[in-house]
């Protein structure tokens, strides 16, 4: 791609990028929390989402980026939380971030021990609590397509029946898309019994 390009993606710091960019070259990211921006990003996700999937409530905001094992100071929570229902509001609500280069932090169960929920540059939270099913699960190949809000248990209660399982055991209430983010092993066996 040549610098010219109009498709070639811009990062925050100024230089070109691309999916295949080191992050080392990307350059530093300003981020832009400013009053007058967030508002802005909060009335283009309510004309998105509907106002009842943007939140701001100071409760839900800090239950969003602290749990008893991993607490985070009131500092580091989001400026707003979102609920999408599918890929295509995530992705919409990505460009919104992007382009109004503001933070974003996912949120799926919220068990997180690492602390990886925690909102360390503010910003927007995006909680999967909404995309919770099971899209797709192919035996034959031991492969499953799920939205990042199921839960483990209840991946492992549908696969019983065909005599599959996925293995890992993170804790209760774990969701896959905190698997992914924490970096866990995701596969799943048949059941030798």
């Amino acid at each position: 791609m040549d610098e010219e390009s109009h498709d070639t993606p811009k990062c925050f710091g100024g230089k070109y990028s691309s999916s295949t960019t080191s992050v080392l070259d990307v350059g530093v990211v300003m981020h832009q929390l400013s009053e007058e921006n967030v508002d802005g990003a909060h009335k283009e996700l309510v004309a998105l989402l509907s106002s009842d999937c943007v939140l701001a409530d100071n409760d839900i905001l800090r239950a969003h980026s602290s749990t008893p094992w991993s607490p985070a100071p009131p500092t580091q929570s989001p400026t707003l939380v979102v609920t999408p229902r599918s890929t295509p509001e995530v992705s919409q609500i990505m460009k919104t971030c992007s382009r109004r280069r503001i933070p974003v932090t996912a949120y799926s169960g919220g068990t997180s021990f690492a602390g990886a929920l925690t909102a360390t540059r503010r910003g927007i939270c995006i909680d999967f609590q909404k995309m919770d099913k099971i899209v797709a699960v192919h035996e034959k190949d031991m492969d499953v397509v799920v939205q990042p809000g199921v839960g483990w248990q209840d991946l492992n209660r549908d696969l019983e029946p065909r005599g599959l399982f996925f293995p890992p055991d993170p804790g209760a209430g774990a969701r896959i898309g905190g698997m992914v983010r924490d970096a866990h092993y995701l596969h799943f066996s048949r059941d030798p019994h």
